[in-house]
């Protein structure tokens, strides 16, 4: 099913739930929750203003209401929505016949949304603004320039490049300072005789481009360095920053994200009867409901801009040095996840640089240094996000992308890092305690009791007033905290910092549970033998081979460790015993769980089965030697506990994974790095970043002129689910020749017979010695390598298209420039014409082995000597069909793909009918052949198990049964 937030709300009644909204409490009665209103004057406040009429504000009727999705744009209120109970504990897994449906037959289908109403317009009594009219304003105070540019300019098109001379002269320069090009290359580029001139440039050297530069608009007053100082150490240590408020008020007023932000909570659910509440972008979880009304209660016209910042201390030097840079990034959870999640649209923006100094030069224990850090990196973060404390407490004014003014409160919502920076931010010890819940168990299938951010404080302040060590230490060790004597988050109104500290798939589960899991099964099956088996694995595009086995793999990466994963369990089979398969697959479907970008209250429930399952065969990897004790005792298995509270309350985990901000450091760390001389690195660094970031803005005030705000994928009852894509030109060959070539012998009589059902009807011959006219079998055609296979997410209409690819090439031998090229034949799903209505998951596909894509040219379709002609079929495809087992195998949940041994069936079929790649995996059994070879393999085995983790859509659309 689509789960797009962005989504055209369909009216419904609202039904009466027994649920305190600002409370979220489920009451057995109406009555009962009549009688909490009655009490409690903030509820009653809340129930007043949003679900009844003015009219009746005293009687506490119980009437339904019609309501739909709130412009975002109009201040006119619209009909209330209606409390929401909170999702049951555990529901039942749903019927897999069902599920299909609520997967991919529901593609059309919209989710029915409940709008906060009244909480979040704008304030229609201050005028709008145009877009980029401060920008605009700004560039005007570049007066002198500008006007003798304008008397100058011959450009015809409407949009002014001042204070570049033309839209030539702003590429240039602007291709100059975004590939980092040197000072000392840029003076000798403009020395040519003739460049300037001839491009039109208003600058004639390095210098005066960089003046131009450093000109334009930038986001706020520009950066600061601010010594910090700690207790009693002598030593202050710089800390570069530039205003927070400026840069939320920058992202939040970007025209460019007019169609992509949203400005209050919403209740978003896949049935008219609200059974099934979803979970996607940020606004959709019920941390923003529960803030919105928190802050509604100070300001009932606010909106609510949550604040994301992560931070993450990076290496800058790979062979030698010590440098390093300690980045701080920031981004508003009111853009949406697929927005933020693309560096080019500057949804991330850089806050701050954190001394990254050692303390031995103060003549200090290394405990002491240790301690010294933390406190440093609090009183850091502190100074940085003090702007935080009183915006969040009484509100700003900001300018949303329409124009619109609106009070604002930025509060911190979540915090994306991996488990270290988690304890240094929530003042834990590492490896002894979890950031969000005080257990001291980490092994067991449950998650301890919720820690408060208040009860944290209380323990921490009662620890600093203490005289003596050995007190503070015994508040400080139950609790496993370390001293900080006032952390950052202290201040920060409506801000639970346990509670706001974000699952991380990256190094929780890619680089954790991923990377224990493979080296467990290494010591099972053996480096070697497990090095084998990825080796004789077939290529596919979506995923990486490994032509050298997984053990030779230094310094592993999340993504090769997702690529790992997606082709573990198929290596296993065979191999180990049931409970470990067991154990490995509800791992692995719990990363492909979390991995979603629209959850339900069912993919919750399916999310805690799987990982039921692992904890439940866990100790199998103890009993077959993969591991030298029972105790699973990992920070990072533990942290999976948390994933679905945090989904309910932030939305799915894109929102907030770390992948995202490691990418950012290329643009952020790594090239600002490379551009300067590594002496004083920081504040060359910033320098250079400031120069790219008002090289950006000016692009963006350009685009916008050009193009208006980013497109936002719209929903249409005729969006195209699937496409294919060929070459613009085949290759015409003779059958003869592609019969060789491709080693497919039957093909020309299977052609004939395809060729001959094409024939078109024709009328009865008069005379029996008279046979009907019949156009020749052709005996050329043009032959394409491969087809590229477009999906539409099933998800998310705003997620980018899914794209692979099948190829059909046939073995190219060696020249004496090049070595032989392996022939490629991949494995393709091929709908079934003939499923009945209840069918779903493999009883829709049947999987072939494509060996020929081709199409028959239009001469070959019309008769030599008469008017026949035989209609055009298309695309076709030559396939080999493999037979899939009707039950899958339990331990693993793959389903058994075989080859028939005599009678190998071959046909001509449509390329349409043809769905996409799929992924088979050789059964290698318990005693592999040794001279298996992923080249042929495909070709040469009778056996393979399908791949159920190739792909996120693979996962979704055939083998989510539990």
């Amino acid at each position: 099913m689509q789960y797009d937030a962005s989504a055209s709300a369909k009216p419904l009644q609202c039904p009466n739930k027994a649920t305190c909204a600002r409370l979220g409490h489920a009451f057995k009665t109406r009555g009962d929750l009549i009688q909490h209103w009655r009490k409690s004057e903030n509820c009653r406040f809340l129930y007043k203003e949003t679900y009844i009429p003015p009219a009746q504000h005293e009687t506490f009727t119980d009437a339904e209401t019609n309501f739909g999705a709130q412009s975002e744009v109009d201040s006119t209120p619209s009909p209330p929505p209606s409390p929401v109970a909170e999702p049951p504990a555990r529901s039942p897994s749903p019927d897999p016949a069902n599920q299909r449906a609520r997967v991919e037959d529901a593609l059309e289908d919209d989710p029915y949304i409940y709008a906060i109403p009244r909480y979040h317009p704008p304030d229609k009594s201050i005028p709008r603004k145009k877009s980029y009219e401060d920008y605009r304003a700004e560039l005007a105070n570049i007066k002198k320039k500008i006007s003798e540019l304008e008397k100058k300019r011959k450009d015809p098109s409407p949009i002014s490049y001042a204070p570049f001379a033309s839209k030539l002269d702003w590429e240039v320069n602007r291709w100059l300072v975004e590939e980092g090009v040197s000072d000392n290359a840029i003076n000798r580029l403009c020395a040519i005789d003739g460049i300037v001139k001839n491009l039109g440039m208003s600058d004639h050297n390095c210098y005066s481009i960089k003046k131009t530069i450093n000109q334009l608009p930038a986001v706020g007053d520009g950066w600061n360095r601010t010594p910090i100082t700690i207790d009693e150490h002598p030593t202050s240590y710089n800390v570069y920053s530039r205003d927070i408020l400026s840069v939320i008020k920058h992202l939040f007023s970007r025209p460019e994200f007019k169609d992509t932000i949203a400005y209050g909570p919403q209740e978003q659910y896949a049935d008219k009867e609200t059974t099934s509440r979803l979970y996607n972008e940020m606004w959709t979880g019920d941390w923003w409901c529960r803030t919105q009304v928190r802050t509604s209660f100070v300001d009932c016209r606010c909106t609510v801009i949550p604040i994301l910042i992560s931070t993450d201390k990076t290496q800058l030097t790979s062979f030698g040095g010590d440098h390093a840079a300690y980045p701080v990034y920031m981004t508003i959870g009111n853009i949406d996840k697929e927005t933020r999640k693309k560096p080019s649209s500057g949804a991330w923006r850089l806050i701050g640089y954190l001394p990254t100094g050692k303390f031995d030069e103060d003549g200090i224990s290394d405990a002491a240094a240790r301690r010294a850090r933390f406190r440093l990196f609090h009183a850091c973060m502190g100074f940085l996000l003090a702007p935080l404390v009183k915006a969040g407490k009484d509100g700003i004014t900001l300018v949303d992308p329409h124009g619109n003014s609106r009070h604002c409160y930025p509060i911190l919502a979540g915090y994306p890092s991996d488990y270290p920076e988690q304890c240094l931010v929530c003042t834990n010890r590492q490896n002894v305690s979890c950031p969000k819940c005080d257990t001291d168990d980490f092994s067991i299938n449950a998650a301890g009791a919720p820690r408060n951010a208040a009860e944290t404080l209380g323990i921490l302040e009662e620890a600093g007033e203490c005289l003596r060590l050995s007190d503070a230490k015994d508040l400080l060790d139950p609790p496993k905290l370390n001293f900080i004597s006032e952390p950052f988050w202290a201040k920060l109104p409506h801000c639970d910092i346990h509670s706001i500290i974000t699952p991380d798939i990256l190094h929780q589960l890619l680089q954790g549970m991923v990377k224990h899991l493979v080296s467990w099964l290494s010591l099972i099956l053996s480096k070697e033998e497990l090095d084998f088996r990825f080796k004789a694995l077939p290529p596919i595009r979506s995923c990486r081979h490994f032509p050298r086995g997984i053990s030779v793999l230094k310094n592993t990466t999340g993504s090769e460790h997702r690529d790992i994963g997606k082709q573990l369990m198929g290596c296993l089979i065979g191999k180990v015993d049931d409970s470990v398969l067991r154990a490995t697959r509800g791992l692995l479907d719990f990363l492909y769980l979390a991995s979603y970008k629209s959850h339900s209250t069912e993919t919750l429930q399916y999310m805690k089965d799987a990982l039921n399952l692992f904890h439940a065969n866990k100790n199998a990897f103890f009993r077959y030697g993969g591991r030298d004790s029972a105790s699973f005792d990992y920070p990072k298995l533990h942290s999976l506990q948390h994933y679905i509270q945090s989904i309910l309350d932030f939305g799915t985990t894109d929102n907030y994974n770390t992948e995202t901000t490691e990418r950012l450091h290329i643009d952020f760390v790594k090239h600002a790095y490379e551009h300067t001389n590594h002496k004083n690195f920081i504040e060359q660094m910033i320098a250079w970043l400031a120069r790219i970031e008002r090289v950006g803005l000016f692009k963006s005030f350009v685009n916008y002129q050009q193009n208006g705000a980013l497109p936002l994928p719209k929903r249409v009852t005729t969006r195209v689910k699937h496409q294919q894509v060929l070459a613009l030109h085949a290759t015409v060959f003779a059958v003869e020749h592609i019969t060789k070539l491709h080693d497919i012998p039957t093909f020309p009589a299977d052609l004939e017979t395809f060729f001959k059902a094409l024939q078109p009807s024709l009328p009865r011959p008069t005379t029996r010695s008279v046979a009907p006219t019949l156009v020749p079998t052709p005996q050329q055609l043009a032959v394409y390598k491969r087809v590229k296979f477009i999906s539409a997410d099933l998800q998310m209409d705003s997620a980018k298209d899914i794209v692979d690819v099948a190829n059909a090439t046939p073995c190219k031998p060696a020249t004496s420039r090049s070595a032989e090229v392996p022939a490629r034949y991949d494995s393709v799903l091929v709908d079934v014409d003939d499923v009945g209505e209840d069918a779903f998951g493999v009883a829709l596909y049947r999987v072939a082995i494509i060996k020929l894509i081709f199409s028959i040219p239009t001469a070959a379709r019309q008769h030599p000597s008469s008017s026949v002609r035989v209609p055009d079929p298309g695309e076709l495809a030559y396939v080999e069909w493999l037979d899939i087992a009707k039950s899958k195998h339990e331990p693993s949940g793959m389903f058994a793909v075989t080859r028939a041994r005599r009678n190998i069936r071959h046909e001509v079929i449509l390329l349409s009918r043809v769905r996409r790649t799929c992924h088979l995996i050789p059964q290698f059994g318990d005693d592999t052949p040794r001279g298996m070879n992923y080249k042929t393999v495909l070709l040469k085995q009778n056996s393979f198990w399908l791949n159920n983790y190739i792909d996120n859509l693979s996962f979704q659309t055939l083998y989510l049964v539990f």
